[in-house]
């Protein structure tokens, strides 16, 4: 039997519930590569990327104009 699933706070989550005895044995396989270079993480789940959290977003003369 086969479950997909993802990793969340640094345990694995599936996407479905499922019904496993205590002290089954699993295996995981990751099925694609992901990017965990801060640069790339994305922000609470949402897929946008801020390239670089060094730099301010807005200049201090746009701050007003972007409320």
């Amino acid at each position: 039997m086969t479950y997909k699933g993802h990793i969340e706070n640094g345990s694995i989550v599936l996407d479905e519930p499922a019904t496993l005895r205590e002290g089954a044995r699993v295996q995981i396989e990751l099925i694609d590569s992901v990017d965990t270079s801060p640069a790339h993480m994305a922000l609470r789940g949402t897929p946008c990327v801020y390239e670089d959290p060094f730099t301010p977003a807005l200049d201090a003369d746009d701050w007003d104009a972007a409320r």
